[in-house]
């Protein structure tokens, strides 16, 4: 099968931890696991990664350093203050990684750092000095996070598709709904092409009862499409 390929930017100012962030990629490349292969480029400066940004370009994977050296007349960094938010709002679609050195927590402010990456738009927060898994690194731990990232993404984007095309039938079955399940929870399966099937046997007063009647059938409520039948107006 063939592998779909993803964009790597990594943000660092250390030509080490590049290295190793390119070497995990590349052996993640060569162990040729997965449905995905990774091309990475490195950004180690704030004219490197405005150039890199230049234009929009779209990177699947966005990999930042919490701390970058440089600062501005008044001693703020220039990275948090021009780079950081900017990166995380242009690239909107990419997976951003925070991968640091940098402690989590302070004294007066636990997590703080955590806390505005998500809410900035991280996917996930990754401390250098710490590794996941046992023997194992911290740079592993990144394509790790990276893989469960895309995989997420497209399971989101898989469903948005599934739910769009039932929609469409749901609209063009509505006598045959109205009549038959009025009141009811419904689940709805895709069998092949625009061809769907209502498990009749799932349907419920509550949508807990539905939950537990797919549970019963051993059917991944993420395989179906839940609706509620809307009773007819008198």
């Amino acid at each position: 099968m063939e592998k779909l390929l993803k964009k790597v930017l990594i943000c660092d100012d250390n030509e080490d931890n590049i290295k190793e962030l390119i070497d995990s990629f590349k052996q993640y490349n060569k162990d040729q696991k997965g449905d995905f292969s990774f091309e990475v480029e490195p950004a180690k400066t704030i004219d490197e990664v405005s150039e890199k940004l230049k234009g929009h370009p779209e990177w699947d994977i966005v990999i930042i350093d919490r701390k970058f050296p440089e600062t501005d007349p008044s001693g703020s960094q220039l990275w948090e203050k021009h780079i950081l938010k900017p990166l995380f709002d242009l690239q909107s679609n990419a997976i951003k990684i925070v991968f640091t050195a940098h402690p989590l927590a302070t004294q007066q402010y636990p997590n703080q750092d955590l806390i505005e990456a998500m809410q900035l738009g991280a996917w996930d927060y990754i401390d250098k000095n710490y590794t996941r898994k046992r023997g194992g690194n911290s740079f592993d731990d990144v394509v790790d996070s990276a893989i469960k990232g895309l995989n997420e993404k497209r399971k989101i984007e898989e469903r948005k598709l599934l739910s769009a095309e039932a929609r469409y039938w749901i609209r063009e079955h509505g006598e045959e709904l109205f009549d038959n399940y009025p009141g009811l929870f419904v689940a709805i399966k895709k069998i092949s092409g625009d061809k769907w099937d209502i498990l009749k046997d799932c349907v419920s007063k509550s949508l807990f009862g539905l939950y537990g009647n797919l549970y019963k059938k051993n059917i991944d409520k993420e395989t179906v499409y839940i609706f509620w039948v809307e009773e007819r107006r008198k």
